[in-house]
């Protein structure tokens, strides 16, 4: 027979052993921003307990701090769609909100219970919510809040 189809290596060669520059593991120190400005004139007080705090309510965005800003919401990803096939989509969930809106005002029109009165103001707040998607171009989200709109006020007139 033959040689064998491979060949055993026992005999490795490492490199030369490379010395490593000090300067390359240095760090730069982290420099933090100075902290505001402690206005003298206005006197210190005691801190109370979180518990005895009552604090007015502020908006998020007054609370956000320069280390952390507030990120606006980024655009959702659509699929591609030609221009005919998002018409005839806009035009359906147009049609699907304008018969929830119609099932809405007629039962609006009834005595409704408590219960009621909460899915018709779940309807209006899917086909407003709707209509908005829209308005950004949002066709997905639009479609799916119009269904919503109109299975829940289906349901809603199915159980008179």
């Amino acid at each position: 027979m033959g040689e064998p189809l491979s060949i055993p290596q026992t005999h490795v060669r490492l490199p030369k052993a490379q010395s490593i520059d000090p300067e390359a593991l240095a760090t730069q120190p982290v420099i933090l921003p100075d902290p505001p400005p402690v206005n003298p004139s206005v006197p210190r007080t005691r801190r109370t307990p979180a518990a005895a705090q009552v604090k007015p309510e502020t908006p998020p965005e007054a609370t956000a701090d320069v280390a952390h800003p507030v990120e606006t919401p980024r655009p959702r990803i659509e699929p591609l769609l030609p221009a005919d096939e998002r018409r005839q989509l806009i035009e359906e969930t147009d049609k699907r909100l304008r018969q929830a809106e119609e099932m809405v005002d007629r039962l609006s029109a009834r005595a409704l219970n408590n219960d009621q009165r909460s899915a018709v103001e779940r309807i209006r707040s899917f086909t407003k919510q709707s209509r908005q998607a829209l308005d950004r171009s949002e066709t997905q989200q639009a479609v799916e809040l119009a269904d919503r709109a109109l299975l829940l006020a289906q349901e809603l007139e199915r159980a008179k």
